[in-house]
């Protein structure tokens, strides 16, 4: 669902500041009271009624050890991700690890063993 745009959200603290009552502006823009209470409190703690965001805006769990990770690739770039994985004492997954990579921009290189066999 998308945010309420912001022509919205700046005639909704409008009306509040002009003293209507939430109920009132509620109706007035079809949404509901709930919505206006929170954004007007929003709006008098921090001063801004923009959007939050929505998604994707947490930090990738291996971003503190970026430097390390590049460290370790360029002394052995043959490293598999389990052994990867093992010598960052990392608990998570190897599919957060090979996330992590992709994120920096390394790319794999697939070995005559990790195809599959054709069938005659």
């Amino acid at each position: 669902m998308k945010p309420y745009s912001k022509d919205l959200r700046e005639r909704v603290i409008n009306d509040r500041e002009s003293d209507m009552d939430s109920q009132e502006v509620a109706e007035k823009y079809s949404v509901s009271r709930s919505w206006v209470n929170l954004l007007w409190q929003r709006y008098r703690e921090t001063g801004s009624y923009e959007a939050k965001r929505i998604g994707g805006y947490k930090q990738p769990v291996l971003k503190e050890r970026e430097g390390e990770i590049r460290q370790t690739l360029k002394e052995r770039p043959d490293i598999t991700l389990r052994e990867l994985k093992e010598k960052l004492n990392f608990r998570g997954s190897l599919q957060t690890v090979s996330n992590e990579l992709r994120r920096l921009g390394f790319s794999f290189k697939k070995n005559g063993s990790s195809f599959r066999t054709r069938s005659s």
